[in-house]
């Protein structure tokens, strides 16, 4: 069977997919997952933590969504932050990147 993965750039939110048909659980687009990730942001406060990098279309007509965690809900949840050009450990304490710590700091 033929797919066709047709990639979306920028991402787009999950919410625009909610209630939408398809093959999954319940005949639905979005995956139960998917579903969590939707209330868990929306009660939560914090930046959704998964959304639709792309679609998966087979040539029965099949659609399968490809779904990716965002960098907002990376830097929202992890000491992780988007610099020069990926994500790179930040410390906390000390503010050095990725594991170079300054003298005395207790994360090193």
């Amino acid at each position: 069977m033929t797919t066709t993965y047709t990639p979306f750039r920028p991402t787009r939110p999950l919410t625009q997919y909610r209630g939408q048909p398809g093959n999954e659980v319940g005949g639905q687009l979005l995956t139960p997952d998917a579903y969590d990730a939707i209330s868990t942001a929306a009660t939560s406060g914090l930046p959704c933590s998964l959304v639709v990098a792309g679609e998966w279309v087979r040539d029965d007509g099949a659609r399968f969504l490809d779904f990716a965690v965002p960098t907002a809900y990376i830097e929202a949840t992890t000491d992780h932050r988007y610099h020069e050009g990926r994500l790179r450990y930040l410390c906390p304490l000390c503010e050095r990147w990725n594991g170079s710590h300054i003298k005395g700091c207790v994360n090193s």
